[in-house]
Formats: structure tokens, sequence, C-alpha cells
């Protein structure tokens, strides 16, 4: 079995955005992962374990995992420069079950927007009538379902997604809003990220959901290079500066009464990202709010 260094940086939760933005860029071998239970009791679990309960709200972390073999001290150099000056970072030897596995203890069925509802692969769940559930297995990808910034995404597909609509999912982590999207009514979804374990688990994801090739197709690479066609929704789940460098980009795959739904924005970048979108010919028509996470829907301004 493999072992792992984690490298776990720990900060008050006004800090997680930029902490989560610094341990992304370092792209660890191993991924990351972000354990954040500021806004537990807002979230509108089905079902929940007692002990997540006592977590600490007041700060969060976000881990970094290195195989044991590769020489860690450069990167813990870097991060000392890169992270807020009160951030405590530690590094802990991990096999890779346990924490390829032992956070499922704590991921539930969890219900969104009005008739969502996301499914763990392993958990049972009595489904009401109207229940809309994505069987999900996030893996090593993002997108549980329980984030604020993935459950505003899915709730403006709830909205706007029609039995004829093409979706275009950018930065598709665990595929869970092409997924949404397809349960929905949606004509066909594509996935795009350059994670191949993101893409891997995608498929994987939309296998267990019963969506293939071609109506649920996922794709390795970047959006310029493996993407063609226009969609009627293209949706990013990512952060506000990935948003700020794409946007140009995602614009000419969106029909002209199209919408782009973007998330993943802290409410101190808000203004940046939306004066960039306005500048590149995007129409802001509302932004969600749900704790210190924005979502924006966007028409497109082609005059």
């Amino acid at each position: 079995m493999d072992s792992y260094n984690q490298i776990k940086v720990t900060v008050p939760v006004c800090d997680l955005q930029l902490t989560s933005d610094v341990m992304t860029m370092m792209n660890f071998t191993g991924g990351i992962m972000i354990e954040d239970y500021s806004d537990i009791d807002a979230c509108p679990w089905d079902y929940v374990d007692t002990e997540i309960l006592g977590k600490d709200r007041t700060t969060a972390s976000v881990s970094g995992f290195v195989p044991s073999s590769e020489d860690i001290l450069p990167v813990l150099e870097q991060l000392k420069l890169l992270l807020p000056v009160n951030a405590k970072t530690e590094v802990i030897s991990v096999e890779q079950s346990d924490w390829a596995n032992n956070w499922k203890k704590y991921y539930k069925p969890v219900r969104v927007g009005k008739n969502i509802v996301i499914k763990p692969s392993w958990e049972q769940y009595d489904k009401k009538e109207t229940d809309v559930i994505v069987e999900l297995d996030p893996g090593m990808a993002f997108g549980t379902g329980t984030h604020e910034t993935t459950r505003m995404c899915m709730e403006l597909l709830e909205r706007f997604v029609k039995p004829d609509t093409s979706v275009l999912d950018v930065g598709c982590g665990s595929g869970i809003l092409s997924i949404t999207s397809l349960l929905l009514g949606a004509k066909n979804a594509v996935g795009v990220d350059i994670d191949p374990v993101a893409v891997s688990v995608a498929i994987e994801n939309g296998e267990r959901n019963n969506f293939t090739a071609p109506r649920y197709v996922i794709k390795k690479g970047n959006l310029v290079d493996e993407i063609e066609g226009k969609y009627d929704i293209a949706v990013a789940n990512i952060v506000a500066d990935a948003i700020i460098m794409l946007c140009p980009d995602v614009l000419p795959f969106i029909k002209d009464d199209g919408y782009f739904i973007c998330s993943g924005i802290i409410e101190d970048r808000i203004e940046d990202v939306k004066e960039k979108l306005t500048c590149e010919g995007y129409k802001i028509e509302e932004v969600l709010r749900q704790g210190e996470w924005c979502a924006m829907r966007l028409s497109i301004n082609r005059n």
C-alpha cells in the first residue's frame, strides 16, 4: 500500500479561499482535500453524522498529498512564502486507503434546491416521488454537492435546464453538474477537466447514473483545445481567478440566448469578477449568495 505525506494547512475560515487557491496552484500529486464545517447548520442534510456537529466551525483546513518518496521540503518553503501568516502547517504520514476512503463516513445524502438529492453510492435513501437522485462517488475529484458553491450551481440548473438544453461543464470535477443537468432533462452535457483523475471519476459517475456518450461526454484537457460547438448553458464551479482568466474563452461556446453560470467566488472577490465579466460581454442577470460564497447567472451581450 502506498504511503503519503499529508501537508495540512489550518487557517481561520476567512482565509480559506486564499489558502485553497494557493494549495490548488501547488498541483499536489495526490490531490487536495478541504475540511470546512463553518456552515454545517445551514446544510440541508437528510442525514448527518453527529461527529460532524462537534467540529470546530471557526477554522478550516486544506490538505495536499505528496507520495512519501518525494521531497516535501521545497513545497513547505514555498508555502511559507505564499500562505497567510496565521496559517498552521503540519505534516502527517498516511496510508493511501486512509485519506482516500475515511472521509466517506461523513458524506451523507443531501438535498439541494427543490427536488435534487445527492446520494453517495454506498448510502441507502428512501426516494420520494418528486426526488431527482444524483448517485455519486466523488473519489479524489472535486464536487460532492455539499459545498455552497456547488449547491448554488445546482439550484440554478434546476431552474433553467429544459428538455432541449445542451450543457458545457468547465472544470467538471466529479461530473456532478453535468449529471445533474441530464437528470433534470437536458439533451446532452459535455464536461472538460485538465485533471485525469477528475475525468476518470466523472466518467464512472456518469455510468453510475446510466449516462454515457454521446449524451454524456467527458474530455481531458483545456477548454479551447477540446471543445467545439455552442451550448445553451455553460457552467463553471471553480475559483474567482480562474473565472476571470477563462471567461473570454467560454464566451464563444455559449449561444446568443444562453447563460453562463459561474460559482466558487468568495464575497471579497465578487466585484472583480463582475467587472471582468461585463467587460468581456456578459450581462449579470442574478447573483446568489450562501455563506461567504457567490454564484452568478449571466446572459450574453454581443452588441
